[in-house]
């Protein structure tokens, strides 16, 4: 992930709004695949559905110019990065006519067993998933999207990768992520501003986590061991075939 993928990604934890604001898209979030069991050495990808309440405003939007969105409530106070000091500064958009562009992000949440992001963990490390390819499609930065009231869509969140290649055998859970909706717009000084509305989290208890219990690695033959493996095999059908003949 580039260091502009991660400054995004940190800025949309940053400014939460506690709940959704009037008249903008709010829902729920379910981990597609609560819980499961895999090899200490394999990646273990996060999938989640996002389901917008029957109430809600669509989430039906493209940027550049805001279509389908209602700016007029869109939330003024936000962030902006600032270089020299490497730091977010709190700003606010100077009005809503002001906004000049809308995307989807999400966040990470510090909970359960898995995370290094709050704290050093030896098994595992988080990556979000930023690009829409063959692992799976990203909500990250989308400036185009539709989905209407009650509708659900699906994504890859991301993964918890083993660190150093395998993971310590035990249960592993997470049960807090969440979805933004981020505008764009510059305050007085013409520094672009973010703030953001909380589209939707997960429950952010045990009760709903993300579980998985982790196995040892299953063992795998070298090519030295296969090969006497396998003529081992051939000897004894031979043997057969004798006793047979």
């Amino acid at each position: 992930m580039n260091s502009l993928n991660k400054l995004s990604l940190l800025a949309a934890g940053l400014v939460l709004s506690g709940a959704a604001l009037a008249d903008q898209p709010f829902g729920t979030l379910t981990f597609t695949q609560p819980s499961g069991t895999v090899a200490a050495n394999q990646a273990i990808p996060v999938w989640v559905t996002l389901t917008l309440d029957q109430n809600s405003a669509p989430l039906s939007f493209s940027s550049n110019p805001i279509t389908g969105l209602d700016t007029a409530t869109a939330p003024l106070d936000g962030d902006y990065y600032d270089p020299g000091t490497n730091s977010f500064i709190h700003s606010s958009i100077t009005d809503a006519s002001a906004i000049t562009g809308a995307y989807l992000n999400t966040f990470f949440g510090c909970s359960g067993t898995f995370t290094n992001v709050c704290g050093p963990s030896a098994s595992y490390q988080f990556q979000f998933h930023t690009a829409t390819d063959a692992a799976g499609p990203s909500i990250n930065f989308l400036d185009n999207f539709d989905l209407a009231p009650g509708g659900s869509y699906t994504y890859l969140f991301g993964e918890f990768d083993p660190v150093g290649g395998l993971a310590a055998p035990g249960t592993y859970s997470f049960y807090y992520t969440g979805l933004t909706l981020n505008y764009q717009g510059p305050d007085a000084d013409g520094n672009i501003v973010t703030s953001n509305v909380n589209v939707a989290t997960t429950c952010g208890t045990a009760d709903c986590a993300f579980t998985r219990t982790v196995t040892g690695v299953s063992s795998v033959p070298e090519p030295g061991s296969l090969g006497m493996l396998m003529l081992g095999l051939l000897g004894v059908a031979s043997a057969a075939r004798r006793r047979r003949g």
